[in-house]
């Protein structure tokens, strides 16, 4: 009896991590139209922006046509509205790499009042787990050229460029993966906390620490630049001393894979 309560209880967390972790959003289409109309936009804006905070992930997108009209005219037109949909998210610059997009021709799941639910497109989307959750070279991988990566406890003591203890394990890390991915080209910018003007370039002697560091470890200066920002980008209001040293950072940008 225990047995079976464990995997009862098994069974309804698991689906519900797995209700929560997919979902499927629908987009409709007037007879015979491929072009999502500003009603369906809505819809697909909304998970563009999900794609976009790395909240979410696109896992397929499947175009469906009602009953009317031949098997063949009905499979091309839901393999454009497939492609429709999908040619939206890739202008909004979503990641499709392994999305798949398919017409799957007609289906008669609705009926009467819901006949018009027949005509669409399904997407179906998986929830990504945040970034700064995520090793670093996870961070990486996943990473787009241009896109910006906080290096997790990369900080520094107050008013120095001296990285705290557990900044050398980060810089370890980054060092191992400039090795194994030897194309990759990287920015590195370092920040500041607290106050605005920052004349002596301490977040950049931040940023140059690490950058030194890559170069003593033999990684090459065509591969790194190093640049201060002051306290232009700060992350938090800075209201404890915790969100202070969060500011006191360095972050990698990717400008080449």
């Amino acid at each position: 009896m225990k047995s079976l309560i464990i995997f009862l209880l098994f069974v309804t967390v698991t689906t519900f991590v797995t209700a929560q972790e997919i979902k499927t959003y629908s987009v409709y289409f007037n007879t015979a139209v491929y072009q999502p109309d500003a009603v369906a936009m809505k819809t697909i804006d909304a998970v563009v922006a999900q794609c976009k905070s790395g909240k979410a992930g696109i896992i397929s997108i499947s175009g469906y046509c009602d009953s009317v009209g031949t098997t063949e005219r009905n499979q091309l037109l839901s393999e454009r509205r497939a492609n429709s949909v999908k040619a939206v998210f890739a202008n909004h610059g979503v990641d499709l790499k392994t999305a798949v997009v398919a017409g799957k021709n007609e289906t008669t799941e609705f009926g009467g009042a819901d006949f018009y639910r027949n005509r669409r497109v399904d997407i179906v989307t998986k929830a990504m787990a945040p970034k700064s959750d995520l090793p670093l070279d996870k961070k990486i991988e996943e990473a787009s050229v241009g896109d910006l990566i906080k290096l997790e406890n990369m900080t520094f003591y107050n008013n120095v460029s001296v990285p705290v203890p557990e900044s050398i394990p980060v810089m370890e890390e980054l060092y191992r993966i400039m090795s194994s991915e030897p194309t990759m080209v990287i920015a590195i910018e370092g920040h500041i906390c607290c106050v605005d003007d920052d004349i002596s370039n301490l977040s950049g002697e931040r940023a140059k620490v690490v950058y030194d560091f890559l170069l003593d470890k033999g990684i090459d200066e065509s591969r790194m630049s190093w640049k201060g920002f002051g306290h232009t980008r700060p992350l938090n209001n800075e209201a404890t001393a915790e969100e202070k040293q969060l500011n006191r950072r360095v972050e990698i940008r990717v400008v080449k894979k």
